[in-house]
This record gives structure tokens, C-alpha cells and sequence, in this order.
């Protein structure tokens, strides 16, 4: 009886333990995520100011 407890709890643990490590996967590609806006958001800014230059420089 006490060994099929034991092994309960040990499968237990390890659900456990897959269960965290799914997280960390999940947190990784949020990063992965954000990583990617911040780099959009960049090219964005670059686009932007280069329109700006572009079109409200006066042209004589």
C-alpha cells in the first residue's frame, strides 16, 4: 500500500514538473513575442521618421 502512494505521489511530482515546464515554454514564446514587437515597433519608428523627413522638409 505505502509503495502504490509513493508512486502516486512521484507521478504526482512529475505532472508537476511538466506542468512547470510547459510554463517556461509558454514564458519563452511570449518573450519570443515581445522581442518581435519591440523589433516592429523599431522598424516602424524608422519608417515613420523617414516620411517625416521625406514629405514635411520644405522643397525650394
Amino acid at each position: 500500500m505505502q509503495v502504490d502512494a509513493l508512486a502516486l505521489q512521484v507521478d504526482a511530482l512529475a505532472l508537476q514538473v511538466d506542468a512547470l515546464a510547459l510554463q517556461v515554454d509558454a514564458l519563452a514564446l511570449q518573450a519570443d513575442a515581445l522581442a518581435l514587437q519591440v523589433d516592429a515597433s523599431r522598424d516602424l519608428r524608422v519608417h515613420c521618421s523617414f516620411l517625416m523627413e521625406e514629405f514635411l522638409e520644405p522643397t525650394f
